[in-house]
């Protein structure tokens, strides 16, 4: 038994638990865990109130508080048309890099009218977690009150790809993944993050190919391209770099955007390192799909 064994607490009831087994985590790159499903509940009880009472004077501004479509709020049919294939997707972030999303998307009910699904959740692994609220409504300019912070590119790269690579494809891919990983190593400094904690830090991966800070692409020695994301991020209270480098694959010549397999990513905090992977012209607005 450790003499000092880990200790980690639910951020509502402040029970304490040694292993992070036992927390449920519902944001992405977020150090708040808690016991139970009620735990959560009540520790954003307060989050779902505010925006309960957002929505309530909007509709009074706009003149919409009784709507039919707010009957369909719920219904699995369209939650989950919602949830797995929206129209838009929005996030603010605030200075604590706290995030909360917007998820809008049209539908028609059976009268063939057409109306708006809004859902303002906590996202976790690239899917809602905990939602905050959920409404419907005709009026667009209802559905554009919501639209605050960044909308989100749909067609950022997904954690699940449809890639169909063949044997000698993946064999080279394999090569150049060992050779940027011994270079890597090579160049890193001792006192870097280390080695063996790097899967720790794999919750920052969809983050930084959603939101980069910055993108880099280059063809390198055998001809490929190859993009370079990099984003700053932190946890607790510290502050690192997440470099993800993606090969740019052909798979179906009658897509127009680009099929980018990730083959390297790791955290450091490392300007050197940081430095070394900045290679190629930096790009933006890039259509770019995994």
């Amino acid at each position: 038994m450790k003499e000092n064994p880990d200790l980690y607490y639910c951020n509502n009831c402040k029970k304490i638990f040694h292993s992070l087994k036992d927390l449920y985590f519902i944001e992405d790159g977020s150090p708040r865990g808690f016991c139970s499903e009620s735990c959560i509940e009540t520790f954003f009880d307060h989050l779902v109130k505010h925006f309960e009472n957002i929505d309530q004077q909007l509709r009074l501004k706009l003149n919409c508080v009784e709507e039919s479509c707010l009957d369909i709020v719920g219904e699995p049919r369209y939650m989950e048309g919602l949830i797995e294939e929206p129209d838009e997707v929005w996030v603010r972030e605030n200075d604590l890099k706290e995030e909360i999303f917007c998820y809008i998307k049209k539908f028609n009910d059976f009268g063939g009218d057409e109306f708006y699904m809004v859902l303002t959740c906590l996202v976790f692994d690239r899917k809602p977690s905990f939602i905050i609220s959920a409404t419907a409504t005709q009026n667009i300019e209802l559905v554009n009150s919501f639209k605050l912070g960044e909308q989100q590119d749909l067609d950022a790269p997904d954690k699940a790809s449809n890639l169909s690579i063949d044997d000698e494809t993946l064999e080279s891919i394999e090569g150049k993944k060992s050779r940027y990983l011994a270079s890597m190593l090579q160049d890193r400094n001792e006192s870097d993050i280390p080695f063996e904690d790097f899967m720790s830090y794999d919750e920052f991966l969809y983050k930084t190919l959603e939101k980069p800070d910055e993108v880099y692409c280059q063809t390198d020695d055998e001809g490929d391209t190859i993009y370079t994301y990099i984003r700053v991020h932190e946890r607790e209270g510290t502050s690192f770099y997440y470099i993800v480098l993606c090969i740019s694959i052909e798979n179906d010549w009658k897509q127009k955007k680009e099929n980018l397999l990730p083959i390297l990513t790791f955290p450091s905090k490392d300007p050197k390192l940081y430095n070394t992977f900045k290679k190629g012209s930096l790009i933006t607005g890039s259509q770019l799909k995994n």
